[in-house]
This record gives C-alpha cells, structure tokens and sequence, in this order.
C-alpha cells in the first residue's frame, strides 16, 4: 500500500489522513507511527526509517483529518531527501481516541 504523499517543503513529505468515517464529535487524541514495508516487497531496507522524523507528530488536527510530515537527511545531498515516491514503503499506523456523540 504506501503513503499518499506530497511535497511538503525541503526533503520533506506530507500526508494527509482522513478520519471523517470515524464521526468524532470533537478533536481526539491521535497517536502515530511510521512502518517500513521495504522487507515485505523483497528489500532489506527498513533501517532507513530510524532516520525519518516526524513520524510520530501530528499536525493540523481535527475532529475529520490530520497531517504526517515526513523528513529524510542521510544523505550529503540536499537533493537526495524524502519524496513522494519513497513515502510509498512506508505505512503510517494511527489510533484516535475520542467522543462520537454529544
């Protein structure tokens, strides 16, 4: 499967996830985590993402969506970061906790 990602400025990504399915009445709590899906396609690649940050941080939350921002600096090359295309090894996990009725 893989993110949906898109530019989100320099060596970064940014994915949206969408919770309006879920009704939430108000804001929740949401917590993430990044999943390396490189070993599940034949790759031993997965120690790349202890090097991406921002996988546990939320940011603009609401009660329907929220966004990843995804950063890569390994490489001595600022041209060499994160891009949509290598968002697709990668699986955002997330759980939300909050009220669905008034």
């Amino acid at each position: 499967s893989g993110i949906n990602a898109e530019y989100g400025g320099i060596n970064t990504v940014k994915t949206t996830v969408d919770m309006s399915g879920c009704g939430f009445v108000g804001t929740p709590i949401v917590t993430t985590s990044l999943h390396s899906i490189y070993g599940e396609i034949g790759h031993d690649f997965d120690w790349v993402a202890a090097f991406i940050t921002g996988q546990s941080t939320v940011s603009n939350l609401s009660k329907d969506s929220f966004q990843v921002y995804l950063r890569i600096d390994i490489y001595d090359d600022p041209d060499k970061g994160m891009t949509p295309q290598d968002a697709l090894f990668f699986d955002i996990h997330w759980s939300a906790f909050g009220y669905i009725c008034d």
